[in-house]
């Protein structure tokens, strides 16, 4: 017999994350000028909030390779 999860972590610490305020890019479509370091930080928070959506691992995506 398995047990049923009673809660999912990955979710708690998605949560969290979206919890605390974000004042570096957009997580979403701009057309604004932003650093490369400034995107990749976007990107990070992006994934940390929303998750990867289970992608794939060796996609040559930019946004994927920040990810591993």
């Amino acid at each position: 017999m398995t047990q049923d999860t009673l809660f999912d972590l990955n979710e708690l610490a998605r949560e969290a994350v979206a919890a605390t305020p974000w004042h570096g890019a957009p997580l979403a479509y701009t057309t604004d000028y932003w650093t490369p370091d400034e995107l990749n930080a976007a990107a990070e928070r992006y994934v940390a909030e929303f998750g990867n959506f289970g992608s794939v691992p060796r996609s040559r995506s930019r946004l994927i390779a920040i990810l591993r």
